[in-house]
């Protein structure tokens, strides 16, 4: 019984995550719920050449994993995976958020790309794994409150919360 409320909340996660953020109703997003639990994900977000079959002719897809996922966990993936280069309005904050990062931030992002080696993840050291990978996962940090609030003062500089807060009003997040 517990595995059937599962799959039903899984293959509505998205339909729910658009409910709760008004933002996503009229994106062209493909979703598939497809659990694994031995995947080290909870999910898997897809743009441009790496649509999968299932989601040909959508703009971005969304695979979910693993049943913890939320719906904020998909909000942030849109958001700093593809909103923030598609919107001009996101575009434009997330550039200032970018060029705000100071030396202690530097060293937020150091700490992120280390956790990521120990899990295993490679080129991490890549200018390309940190635009697509580590600067999203930063963003997402204060935006969706992946990271603890008691981090929050030496991960960001005033600036950068200030941007993340007006993105936060912008996007619907509470």
């Amino acid at each position: 019984m517990l595995d059937t409320v599962a799959q039903d909340r899984g293959a509505r996660l998205f339909d729910i995550t658009k409910e709760q953020y008004p933002y996503l109703k009229d994106k062209d997003v493909g979703y598939k719920y497809s659990p694994d639990p031995k995947s080290p994900y909870k999910l898997e977000f897809y743009q441009q050449d790496d649509i999968p079959d299932w989601a040909k002719g959508k703009s971005t897809a969304i695979e979910v994993f693993h049943p913890q996922t939320t719906p904020q966990d998909l909000y942030g993936d849109y958001i700093s995976h593809y909103a923030v280069n598609t919107d001009p309005k996101l575009q434009q904050m997330y550039q200032q958020f970018q060029k705000g990062i100071t030396p202690q931030g530097k060293k937020f992002i150091a700490e992120l790309v280390d956790e990521a080696k120990r899990g295993g993840e490679k080129n991490t050291e890549t200018p390309e794994y940190m635009q697509r990978v580590v600067i999203p996962q930063y963003l997402r940090g204060y935006l969706v409150n992946q990271f603890e609030p008691k981090d929050f003062s030496q991960a960001y500089s005033p600036q950068q919360i200030q941007l993340l807060k007006q993105m936060k009003q912008y996007l619907g997040i509470k």
